[in-house]
């Protein structure tokens, strides 16, 4: 008898039934301890229940064929029936039927299939029952080929990757190994603001490097003859003129000498070029 979770209003074809078998309602939950799949069997049907039998259906109605019971056989109306489903995703691990629940037991009315075992009754693959070896992956949001966030243990699926190295999940220019550069900023994989694009831990820097310049003091240029000579105020000491690279859209001075103005006697020469740190 071939299982189903139908009611069959026409049977009409023999069957010999030789260990549990039968049908059950989707309608019969795993809480159920009823069964209300209906048997019909009409003209031409043949039911042969043997020693070891057991047919298991909600109700068996008898309008035509014949039935045959054996010393032994028995006809369980009502009774619920069960299917193993240990991961519990629809898909049987086998036909054996069982008139008792257990555990990794589920209603044989519940299964997606009754023709189609499962590729791996210990992991839930839902509706494609497509099995593979799982790994453990992590998102890519942005499609760059990197991944973040919390690991998930499941099969090669697009848009997940097998690595959590991405300083820039929502970023597909910042990943390692970027050559990118530039002064807009994203979030990391923490959340902070960052122009770290290629996960090295700092800034990327490209292009001419400047220096700061002086904590924004004024500058002031003295003309002495023809030479132009500028300081960042009358008196003061241009101490602070060399500070250190600057990060990626940051202004500042590339390096010069830094001494005390006076007059036209004591000057520090104009400090190269000034400017933004230059990006891609």
């Amino acid at each position: 008898m071939t299982s189903s979770n139908k009611n069959i209003a026409n049977w009409n074809t023999t069957c010999t039934v030789s260990s549990i078998e039968g049908i059950d309602d989707a309608q019969n939950l795993d809480s159920s301890t009823t069964n209300s799949a209906s048997l019909n069997l009409t003209s031409g049907g043949s039911i042969t229940i043997n020693s070891t039998g057991v047919l298991t259906v909600g109700s068996l109605l008898l309008s035509g064929g014949n039935t045959a019971i054996q010393t032994g056989g028995a006809i369980k109306a009502g009774a619920p029936i069960y299917v193993t489903d240990s991961d519990l995703d629809g898909w049987p691990l086998n036909f054996t039927l069982y008139n008792a629940t257990a555990s990794g037991k589920r209603r044989l009315g519940l299964m997606r299939s009754f023709t189609t075992i499962d590729c791996n009754d210990n992991n839930d693959f839902k509706l494609d029952n497509q099995c593979c070896v799982s790994s453990t992956y992590y998102r890519d949001l942005d499609g760059d080929g990197f991944g973040a966030g919390n690991p998930i243990t499941m099969c090669a699926t697009t848009g997940y990757v097998t690595n959590n190295s991405d300083c820039g999940p929502n970023t597909a220019s910042a990943y390692p190994g970027s050559a990118a550069c530039s002064s807009a900023t994203f979030l990391n994989a923490s959340g902070a603001s960052t122009r770290d694009y290629n996960c090295n831990g700092s800034d990327s820097i490209c292009g001419a490097q400047y220096y700061y310049g002086g904590g924004g003091r004024e500058e002031v240029r003295k003309t002495c003859g023809t030479t132009v000579k500028v300081c960042c105020g009358q008196g003061s000491y241009c101490t602070d003129g060399i500070a250190g690279p600057v990060g990626c859209g940051v202004a500042g001075y590339t390096a010069g000498p830094s001494v005390q103005c006076g007059g036209c006697s004591a000057y520090y020469t104009l400090m190269g070029s000034y400017g933004v740190q230059a990006c891609q």
